[in-house]
């Protein structure tokens, strides 16, 4: 799981790493509603075919909206959604979103609501992207085949580019096309781990 800014001043950035992901979550607040970052996101996002589900936080905020802000991701956004639930107490701390069993229609935009702050509605999301958002394939045997969607330099002037391998397996030490590779990170948790390989489905950082 990758978290991107949002700040129009990154959107650059966002961009190129959508291509690596296999699905996307796109938080909209529930008091501001749709911004101009989040239709250049969304375009992006059709774009590249990337599947969507839409996260409305924070429904705990005074002003916070429900079928408004539904009609409006759905016009400003050019989509057809569908909410996952329904939200009680909208605009107060105690706000919570209650879901539905229902299943989003082919071609719609599932949409939940939550709060970050409180949790509200969070762990209903989570369950539900197993469900919603494509899971890579075991293709650890197939040919290497990946997308390298940045790079930096290191301390001493070394390449670091940051990896997601789609199908095969790199080892550590291994020579590729752009150098051997010195040193491997894995992305787990949130953070970066040393290990030796990195297996199809997996974001790293390699060293050249």
């Amino acid at each position: 799981m990758i978290d991107t800014p949002g700040h129009p001043d990154f959107i650059a950035e966002v961009e190129r790493v959508l291509s690596v992901l296999d699905g996307v979550v796109l938080v909209i607040s529930a008091v501001e509603g749709v911004q101009p970052q989040t239709r250049i996101l969304m375009r992006a996002l059709k774009r590249l075919h990337i599947p969507t589900v839409i996260f409305v936080n924070k429904i705990d905020r005074m002003g916070a909206r429900y079928q408004s802000l539904l009609d409006d991701i759905a016009a400003k956004l050019a989509i057809s959604v569908s909410a996952m639930g329904v939200v009680e107490n909208i605009g107060q701390p105690s706000a919570d979103f209650r879901l539905d069993t229902k299943l989003p229609k082919k071609k719609t935009t599932p949409v939940f609501f939550g709060s970050a702050i409180t949790g509200a509605g969070v762990q209903t999301l989570m369950n539900a992207l197993p469900l919603l958002l494509p899971a890579s394939q075991d293709s650890s045997k197939a040919e290497t085949s990946g997308m390298i969607f940045k790079i930096e330099r290191g301390p001493r002037g070394e390449k670091i580019a940051y990896l997601r391998l789609f199908s095969g397996t790199i080892q550590s030490r291994e020579k590729l096309a752009f150098g051997k590779v010195t040193a491997l990170h894995v992305f787990k948790q949130g953070q970066t781990v040393t290990a030796q390989e990195l297996s199809a489905g997996e974001i790293g950082k390699i060293w050249a």
